[in-house]
């Protein structure tokens, strides 16, 4: 009978009459007791629970006991890390929910924060994997899905630790009177309060090592690829991007995006996006008529609309293994705006065609234009292979 039943692990909210297995927290300190809650299950069953490793070579990492009811564990002792709590009954089915452990997580940085004056940025940075916790523990995002994009690891999960021995490496200068992000150079990750959903965003900077903190540098905008993150182009394929972004004299940026899978076009998404770009030429002061955008896959799509809705922001657009068609551009928005198109002959089929159709027209509309198809090019290879003539592009063309 107990096969029939759905047990669900969630953190808040229920079906009515279905047994529910409730971890009052997603997030958590080890030394935090996890509480777990069995609802809609006859008293005379028993739940063994055991905590597992997150990942594809998932193994036991203890087992927590029997749950009839309401029942406290101790996580004392388990390293930080991503885990999943696996339920069992009998000879039911079984049901996993992914937690993550993070010493540290339930600090209260505030008070130290309220110590500071100014100095917004960074301290979002600082704030960043505490808001991560709270919007996990109130179910905004979920752990392990496309809520946290697909990095180069291949993981869809936020890595706690790493955050907070940032967050304690930002908050540490701040309070030695030194902002280790404001205009620096180099290659990180920045963030900001995103008042459109009440969260923290991330963003990613490139600056060469070479600015002198004066000159207007060109600068690429990179729009991500479904289900990817605001960090995937820069460490994928060597981390191409920031050594041509140095090699050429560029500031490169990228965005979340506000949901990796959202598509650019969605409200937030769109936000997220342009206001990580306001965010960045503010701060940065790259020259406003050789700011470049630069989209792959659904970043490709994204980058026609971005690029078409506030063509009056960018000097030449780089797409590639986009969606859209011609019909759906405005392309009298883009005139004056040099256009490359990019696809690998080893994409699919569609992709290759409607890269194909979309050169061949803004060819014949006349537009300053390079299309550049890879022979042995994948959908995912291209990126790599064709950033290096992108950079030759933005810098030989310009708006005119």
């Amino acid at each position: 009978m107990f096969r029939n039943f759905l047990l669900t692990l969630i953190s808040g909210g229920a079906l009515y009459g279905q047994p529910q297995l409730h971890s009052r927290l997603i997030v958590m300190e080890p030394s935090t007791p996890l509480v777990v809650e069995m609802t809609g299950m006859p008293v005379e069953r028993q739940v063994r629970l055991s905590l597992y490793s997150a990942g594809k070579q998932s193994k036991l990492i203890r087992e927590l006991g029997q749950l009839k009811g309401t029942a406290q564990f101790s996580l004392h002792g388990t390293p930080d890390g991503t885990y999943r709590l696996h339920a069992e009954a009998g000879d039911g089915p079984a049901f996993e929910q992914t937690i993550a452990i993070a010493a540290g997580i339930h600090s209260d940085v505030e008070k130290r924060l309220s110590k500071i004056a100014g100095h917004e940025s960074a301290k979002a940075s600082v704030r960043w994997p505490f808001d991560i916790a709270r919007v996990v523990n109130t179910g905004i995002r979920k752990l392990e899905t496309t809520d946290f994009g697909l990095n180069e690891a291949g993981t869809q999960y936020f890595d706690f630790a790493k955050a907070l021995g940032e967050s304690n490496r930002i908050l540490a200068a701040l309070e030695a009177g030194k902002d280790p992000l404001a205009r620096a150079k180099g290659d990180h990750e920045r963030h900001y309060w995103f008042a459109d959903t009440g969260e923290i965003m991330p963003y990613r900077v490139y600056v060469p090592s070479t600015w002198d903190g004066k000159k207007q540098l060109p600068m690429i905008f990179v729009l991500h690829g479904s289900t990817r993150d605001h960090n995937f182009y820069f460490d994928r394929d060597g981390g191409i991007l920031g050594k041509l972004a140095e090699k050429n004299g560029y500031i490169v940026a990228t965005t979340m995006g506000y949901r990796p899978n959202a598509g650019y076009r969605a409200g937030n998404s769109e936000s997220d996006a342009m206001q990580s770009l306001e965010l960045i030429v503010k701060e940065f002061n790259p020259d406003p008529k050789r700011i470049y955008l630069f989209g792959h896959s659904a970043g490709g799509t994204g980058g026609w609309y971005l690029g078409t809705k506030y063509s009056e922001r960018f000097a030449g657009l780089a797409l590639s293994a986009f969606g859209t068609q011609p019909g759906a551009v405005q392309f009298d928005r883009l005139q004056g705006i040099p256009l490359l198109v990019i696809v690998g002959s080893k994409d699919a089929p569609r992709t290759v065609e409607t890269a194909r159709t979309m050169a061949k027209a803004v060819a014949e509309k006349g537009f300053d234009t390079q299309f550049l198809e890879i022979p042995e090019a994948t959908h995912d290879t291209i990126v790599g292979l064709a950033l290096p003539t992108v950079f030759q592009f933005f810098n030989t063309h310009g708006r005119k």
